[in-house]
Formats: C-alpha cells, sequence, structure tokens
C-alpha cells in the first residue's frame, strides 16, 4: 500500500475513508475522474456508503493505479525512495 493510498485515501477509516477509492484487477484505484463519480456521490448523500471522504484532487484513469499501488517496478513510494 503506497503513503498516499495509507495516509490519503484512508482504508478502514470508515467515513473518513475516501469515497473514490475502488478496488480492480491491479489493485487499488481511483474513480473520482470516471463514470462512477456521481453514482458514488449519490450514495453519499442518501447515505448509504460508509466511505464518504473526498480526501483529494483525485487522480485519473491513466495514472490512478500506477499512483495508488507503486511505480510501474512494483515499488511502492516507500520502498523507492
Amino acid at each position: 500500500m503506497t503513503d498516499h493510498v495509507k495516509n490519503t485515501c484512508r482504508p478502514g477509516a470508515g467515513s473518513s475513508c475516501c469515497r473514490y477509492l475502488v478496488a480492480g484487477p491491479q489493485g487499488f484505484e481511483c474513480a473520482k475522474h470516471t463514470v462512477h463519480k456521481q453514482t458514488l456521490d449519490f450514495r453519499v448523500a442518501q447515505g448509504t456508503m460508509n466511505a464518504q471522504g473526498d480526501n483529494c484532487p483525485g487522480f485519473f484513469p491513466n495514472e490512478s493505479i500506477e499512483k495508488l499501488n507503486g511505480n510501474k517496478d512494483g515499488n511502492t513510494e516507500a520502498e523507492g525512495d
């Protein structure tokens, strides 16, 4: 898990967890700039989601997997420093 996921997206932090953090076939992904944003926002407004955070500007789909799971070599941000 990258530092960004742990400290900004905050999985497992209840309502503070970012609503746009989703799991995909390659690991964590950001759904903020996808077709799923409207549905996630609606579900938060309706109170049907535990994760309610909107914790950062988000990542676009083509950068999401690398930024949230580590670099192209598979190193996380902490390991790559």
